[in-house]
């Protein structure tokens, strides 16, 4: 029987082994987030998810503390007003908007390729993707887009395929097709790449047939015109002072393209595995033939070129960063890792696992008779496909627990009443956040000292995030230093050692007495309390 013509009823149960894998992510993601505190990044998120007006929302969304196209936190703001704190607390319910995104990919790739492979092939390859790459596990569970982009690309990749598939394509499959691209370009700045990555493949997989499908390349490019209004706002986001990036080698560039570690280890275990089952196989004289039939070539192809196509975004977003400015990012490649990946392990292990010919009524019976290769290379598989998705469960339980909320020292210094300044905002807004007493803490706000500080990689970034979002949500206390040092003659001051905002205004200062009073670790550094008094 051809396996193309199974229908639903008759393979349902092929969902089971799915349906735990999403289990195991969605476990994952609620203990990941039980043990770890929002972070900077996240809370840049959350101010916005969190506000009770939509328009004020898109309104703070463009300016320049959060440098990514709206959809994120436009579907994030509804999900927040569904939910809230719905699941125990706003962060795991937050949190759990990147852990079910992370699935939808995971069940619409595996969706894919389980048209062009068999079974096992399939959910072996793309559940060691998910559930074995500590990126997409990290990225379960965070208030940050990077599972809804991984989604999008995905649903991108299922409208590929399926186009791929049909002779002939209706208005509604382009319609479709144009908001797929649509949603990948609104979900991160590399959207663009990753939809003209699909572009490419279009193109080449077309020029393999020999055919030229207009409308369809059309399609493409019409999903890329909502983000013409855009432009100017995005231009302004990019405006942000932001130093941080990485200059990778070509060496750490390839391994950011490694889907978990100790990856050729375990493309060995796989040759292990099936060398054993090929020898087993040999002994029963058991007809096998491929994973797929000739007829679905065309379908592997596609999926192959598509999978090239998205491995290539990474090398092009490198050669940009050695160029001509760092962009590259491990989390903004996450749609590679998961899509990429998944073809190609998928493909692999398509050529290590033969399927079983088809067997009379009369061979079957005899085979149940006997423990054949086929029980235990079924065997075999399961097992391995249940340790892989063990792993996210591993993972969060080994995941670094926190012991204290940001901030909780704050009373062991003593001076409870005294305002506490910082220049380090990725430090300054998750105690700010956590803080039981926020209105103590204050953002100092200094640019001459920020475009000074070579040694930091934060330092104007923090100027232009803090300054901008405490722009419209004005809770979040952002202060010029001449108007803070003008307004206290006392307070303390969390200093972080490459930031030189203290040293240049206070520490250097001769109208100032300064005590040092401890110390404590910080988000990137160790941090230093220290009493300020204004001299008589």
């Amino acid at each position: 029987m051809d396996i193309r013509k199974i229908t639903f009823n008759e393979r349902y149960w092929e969902y089971f082994i799915p349906a735990l894998a999403v289990a195991s992510l969605l476990i994952s993601c609620a203990v990941v987030s039980s043990r770890k505190f929002f972070w900077n990044d996240e809370l840049l998120s959350f101010y916005l998810l969190n506000d009770p007006s939509l328009p004020h929302m898109l309104v703070a969304w463009s300016d320049k503390f959060n440098q990514a196209p709206p959809l994120y936190f436009i579907i994030g703001w509804v999900w927040d007003k569904i939910f809230g704190s719905s699941f125990g607390s706003i962060e795991l319910s937050l949190r759990l908007f990147s852990g079910v995104t992370i699935t939808i990919a995971y069940i619409m790739i595996w969706t894919v390729l389980r048209r062009t492979y068999n079974f096992w092939s399939v959910t072996v390859g793309t559940t060691s993707i998910f559930c074995l790459s500590e990126l997409v596990l990290y990225h379960n569970a965070e208030l940050r887009m990077y599972g809804l982009f991984a989604a999008v690309c995905a649903f991108g990749c299922l409208q590929y395929d399926s186009l791929n598939r049909k002779r002939e394509y209706t208005f509604t499959s382009l319609l479709i097709n144009t908001l797929a691209h649509a949603a990948i370009v609104l979900t991160h700045l590399y959207g663009i790449l990753y939809s003209t990555a699909v572009l490419a493949s279009f193109l080449t997989y077309d020029k393999y047939i020999g055919t030229f499908r207009k409308k369809l390349y059309l399609s493409v490019l019409a999903g890329w015109m909502i983000l013409l209004p855009l432009v100017p706002l995005i231009i302004n986001q990019s405006n942000n002072g932001a130093k941080w990036f990485y200059t990778y080698s070509l060496s750490e560039a390839i391994d950011l393209l490694t889907p978990f570690p100790k990856f050729v280890w375990f493309i060995l275990g796989l040759l292990t595995i099936s060398a054993l089952l090929s020898i087993l196989k040999s002994t029963e004289k058991i007809i096998s033939k491929p994973s797929f039939v000739s007829q679905l070539d065309h379908g592997e192809i596609s999926l192959l070129i598509l999978s090239i196509f998205f491995l290539l975004v990474p090398l092009g977003a490198w050669i940009i960063t050695v160029t001509v400015k760092p962009l590259l990012n491990d989390r903004y490649i996450l749609p590679t890792i998961t899509v990429s990946w998944s073809i190609l392990l998928t493909y692999l292990i398509s050529k290590m696992i033969s399927a079983p010919e088809a067997l009379s009524s009369r061979e079957r019976n005899r085979e149940r008779n006997r423990f054949s290769y086929s029980t235990l290379r079924s065997i075999a598989l399961l097992a391995l496909t249940l340790t892989i998705i063990l792993y996210p469960l591993y993972y969060a339980r080994k995941f670094p627990e926190y012991s204290q909320k940001p901030g909780a020292n704050d009373l062991s210094y003593g001076y409870p009443e005294l305002p506490i300044a910082m220049e380090a905002g990725h430090d300054f807004l998750p105690r700010f956040y956590y803080s039981s007493k926020p209105s103590r803490y204050f953002h100092i706000l200094d640019w001459e000292t920020a475009t000074k500080n070579v040694t930091s990689a934060y330092a104007t970034g923090d100027y232009v995030h803090l300054n901008a979002i405490s722009t419209h949500y004005s809770f979040i206390q952002s202060v010029q230093s001449s108007n803070f040092l003008e307004e206290h003659d006392q307070f303390l001051v969390l200093n972080e050692a490459d930031q030189k905002w203290f040293e240049e205004r206070v520490q250097n200062n001769p109208d100032y007495q300064i005590q040092e009073l401890g110390t404590e670790q910080g988000a990137n550094d160790l941090l230093t309390m220290f009493f300020v008094r204004r001299k008589e």
